[in-house]
């Protein structure tokens, strides 16, 4: 079978197995599954700690599942979040930790609480294309990304800035301003789509073509770094300003970090919120 129909094969099956989870979680059938693997832990080198349906446990590495077998993974969650308001409290203090419901029982509501299973990464690249002059295109219009990341105000911002930095230099109605626009507002979009696909990418169906091996290696790599950055005060400092895109992602491969990765001194894993008294009683906790 060539390359292209296989992957378009296995694309389609990761895509059915996505449909088939929405239906699931709507109809709260997962323990009917006869051959489901509950997946309870996920190692940093990738390999998943699971039980099957009658509770026997077993441990394999994510990249040796076929398509069929991970077709067969779910993952065991808390209750999803309620779009009653009056529910919606109790529901953020049943997380492992409470401090997000106790910050939210003594805040005033702006609005009536909206959920969303949104999670696409979507990218248009019309700096690759000849746009009519006096026209540019920015913020959600270029790509919109998974809302875990927070980076879509973030990076409408930075294009907003090289634009500017872009008409200081250049007539507005010069012919050629608005593609020299278009390309310098893709730069900070580019930085906040390859941090967002970077992860996205190893979810089943979220794209037709499997990761590559510097895609595994990057994302092995970015995994050591989150761990890092729990234990370690210095990279934490790093990994943030890569996150809220104060940095560029090559930040994380500047010589000082895979030095605190595989060297720095770890401190144990927090045991909840560093957050003193003051700050807990100042916010009304």
């Amino acid at each position: 079978m060539p390359r292209s129909v296989l992957v378009d094969v296995l694309a389609y099956e990761e895509g059915e197995r996505a449909a088939a989870v929405r239906r699931a979680q709507r109809a709260c059938r997962y323990e009917r599954l006869p051959q489901l693997l509950l997946v309870e832990r996920r190692t940093r080198n990738r390999r998943l700690e699971m039980r099957d349906a009658g509770g026997r446990r077993m441990t394999a590495s994510l990249d040796s599942l076929d398509p069929a077998a991970r077709k067969r993974l779910f993952r065991r969650t808390a209750a999803d979040p309620t779009a009653d308001n009056e529910a919606f409290v109790p529901f953020a203090r049943k997380l492992p930790h409470p401090i997000i419901g106790e910050l939210l029982a003594g805040a005033e509501p702006g609005s009536d609480v909206v959920t969303t299973r949104s999670t696409a990464n979507v990218r248009r690249y019309y700096e690759k294309t000849a746009g009519p002059e006096g026209f540019a295109v920015l913020g959600d219009a270029v790509a919109g990304y998974n809302p875990v990341y927070g980076h879509g105000l973030s990076a409408a911002a930075q294009s907003v800035v090289a634009v500017r930095e872009v008409v200081r230099r250049r007539p507005i109605g010069a012919p050629g301003t608005a593609r020299r626009i278009q390309r310098a507002a893709a730069r900070p979009v580019d930085n906040a789509w390859n941090l967002a696909v970077g992860q996205d990418v190893f979810h089943p169906g979220a794209s037709d073509q499997p990761p590559t091996r510097l895609e595994k290696s990057l994302a092995a790599f970015v995994d050591r770094v989150v761990d890092a950055g729990a234990r370690n005060p210095r990279a934490l400092r790093i990994l943030l300003d890569v996150m809220s895109m104060e940095k560029p992602p090559a930040r994380l491969l500047m010589p000082d970090m895979p030095a605190l990765v595989c060297l720095g001194r770890r401190k144990p894993l927090l045991p909840g919120p560093p957050l003193t008294d003051d700050e807990l009683k100042a916010a009304g906790i």
